[in-house]
């Protein structure tokens, strides 16, 4: 799990494998393994949002899975394989990001 700097998790359950970007605010969430969370993602804090993307339990829990956060998903750019270390991970997408 790797989480930038300035994002707060509240009550949150993070499977691993999963990167959670600059500036996010999740509450109350479970978030599946892979998945990639964008800069400034607010997940938790406005129910009838996070209704229109996730999965929430009656009780308020969200569930995030690769599929909800990213339309990559499916492609396979927004999943993390289990156990693929995440220098592996970095130097792969600067590689993507770069064009090579």
């Amino acid at each position: 799990v790797h989480v930038e700097s300035y994002s707060e998790l509240r009550d949150c359950v993070v499977l691993p494998a999963v990167r959670i970007g600059p500036h996010c605010r999740l509450n109350r969430c479970v978030v599946d393994k892979g998945c990639v969370i964008p800069p400034n993602t607010v997940i938790g804090h406005d129910p009838a949002d996070d209704a229109k993307r996730f999965h929430v339990s009656p009780s308020g829990i969200v569930l995030v899975t690769p599929e909800a956060v990213s339309s990559d998903a499916k492609s396979g750019l927004a999943w993390v394989p289990d156990l693929q270390p995440l220098s592996a991970w970095d130097e792969a997408e600067q590689r993507w990001r770069s064009g090579e």
